[in-house]
């Protein structure tokens, strides 16, 4: 079982949750971008993922009319000199137990961004 501030295995699945219709998020071609997976000033550096065994699609997308889901192996995340960590129950949703941060982004520099965007793949909906 994962405590917090556990290293998610490198097996695992990560879900972003992405905007579905703003295009700096999703690509003209229905691409995600590398923005999606790149944390926002307020994040201070973290992205918020949710770790795909630990919890549902319906319950990580939260609202599949305004949202799409993608998922990335934690491997790609480790491969490109980045971490994550479990973080369950974070202020701004205090109900997930699914959470965890993927930390390291350089300042300024959407490459590592970009290969987990490229690497991601939509899940399809409806859910299975």
């Amino acid at each position: 079982m994962l405590q917090k501030g556990d290293r998610i295995p490198e097996d695992d699945f990560l879900l972003r949750r992405v905007y579905s219709d703003d295009r700096r998020y999703i690509k003209p071609d229905g691409t995600v971008s590398s923005r999606a997976f790149a944390p926002r000033p307020k994040d201070e550096g973290k992205l918020s993922v949710d770790v795909e065994r630990l919890t549902t699609y319906h319950r990580a997308i939260k609202d599949e009319k305004k949202f799409f889901l993608y998922r990335v192996r934690a491997v790609i995340v480790y491969d490109n000199a980045l971490d994550c960590t479990f973080d369950p129950h974070p202020p701004e949703d205090p109900t997930n137990d699914a959470h965890a941060l993927i930390t390291g982004f350089p300042a300024d520099d959407e490459s590592k961004s970009a290969i987990l965007a490229k690497k991601a793949e939509r899940v399809a909906y409806p859910f299975s």
